[in-house]
């Protein structure tokens, strides 16, 4: 068979390695003496090895937190400012009940790391009901089972599916 690789595989093997170099000194590691001479630089190569790893997995994290901003902008209707804002993270997504005067509500909500928007619709598109800034934000435990108060430029109460859902 031939072994050739497509363009994807080439691109991911750079992200691949870092995990592969900490396995293969790991058992080199294992496999040698403590009082060889090679000993301590394998140690320390592992420890650089490990933090290089840490640092590069943050950023595939905060790259795809970024992405994720870029493709929401289409699933927003009536959005007046931009979205895309360099300091800007995606956090979580998902429905609520809002409470309103007469009844429940099902709204969709996207939370940032700056701000939350809420809306009428779902995951494929919401019409924009309301922006708000998480700076200065309040957020209040609630009597009723799965609900807290978001308190805002508006307050208003919402009820999550259960407890995990309330607490995330």
């Amino acid at each position: 068979g031939d072994n050739q690789l497509d363009l994807k595989s080439y691109l991911i093997m750079p992200v691949q390695r870092l995990p592969r170099y900490k396995l293969l000194l790991t058992d080199l590691i294992k496999h040698t003496d403590e009082s060889h001479p090679d000993r301590k630089m394998l140690d320390d190569a592992l420890v650089k090895i490990s933090e290089l790893t840490t640092v590069a997995n943050d950023e595939i994290k905060q790259r795809s937190q970024r992405e994720k901003v870029f493709s929401l902008v289409d699933r927003m209707e009536g959005l007046k400012e931009e979205l895309a804002q360099p300091s800007r993270r995606f956090i979580k997504e998902g429905f609520l009940s809002k409470v309103c005067r007469k009844d429940n509500r099902k709204r969709y909500f996207y939370l940032f790391n700056d701000i939350l928007i809420y809306g009428e619709g779902d995951e494929k598109m919401i019409k924009v009901s309301q922006v708000l800034p998480l700076l200065n934000m309040v957020i209040r435990n609630s009597n009723i089972p799965n609900a807290f108060t978001i308190n805002s430029q508006k307050s208003f109460a919402v009820i999550a599916e259960d407890e995990i859902e309330k607490k995330q």
